[in-house]
């Protein structure tokens, strides 16, 4: 155990920390380290960016690294990658809806109609120069089913006939938000003094 990791001798904290890996005191054994967090936000994108080759698979969909999976970065370091964890039951709707919204739940487990508001409200609150600049949304107080229309007709999300095509617009929206096209944007908030 190492007694003082930051006192004045480095090197002996250094000795002491070694001699307690791999059955005490064998030298070479490789340091390991997990990637850990919620799904998609990039644990196998970061892996391969380190070991400068494609090692991990990736996707931009949650859920596609099903296992574990060691990595050896060099002689003296292994990451391992995981899949996403979340909680098993989410007891705040809001905290779902905008894990949903950013895409660590996968499309087959919301409902878009729920969701894409809830983006929607925050967006008008948080971000509307992105909405105005993006979809031409000039009133962000407004209903977010109306934002969602004027940004599914802005964009051409039309059927024959001329009606609005929600789900497209749903898509776009969404594809727009988890891709950067809105700006850099959080769904959480964020106090003064933390900035």
């Amino acid at each position: 155990m190492v007694s003082r990791p930051y006192g004045k001798d480095k090197t002996a904290d250094y000795r002491t920390l070694e001699s307690g890996r791999c059955g005490g005191g064998t030298f070479g054994c490789p340091y390991s380290s997990v990637q850990l967090g919620i799904p998609n936000v990039g644990k196998s994108t970061l892996i391969n960016f380190i070991s400068g080759t494609a090692a991990a698979r990736t996707a931009n969909t949650p859920g596609h690294t099903r296992g574990k999976q060691w990595v050896r970065l060099s002689q003296g370091l292994d990451l391992l990658d995981t899949p996403g964890v979340l909680w098993p039951k989410f007891e705040d709707q809001v905290a779902a809806l905008r894990l949903a919204a950013t895409g660590a739940i996968a499309g087959d487990v919301f409902d878009a109609d729920t969701v894409v508001p809830e983006l929607m409200r925050v967006l008008a609150r948080t971000a509307p120069d992105a909405l105005r600049e993006k979809y031409g949304i000039e009133d962000a107080a407004a209903d977010p089913q109306i934002l969602l229309a004027q940004a599914g007709k802005r964009r051409g999300c039309i059927l024959p006939g001329g009606a609005i095509d929600y789900a497209r617009a749903q898509t776009m929206i969404l594809n727009d938000f988890r891709s950067g096209k809105l700006g850099r944007i959080t769904l959480d908030a964020v106090l003064a003094e933390e900035v």
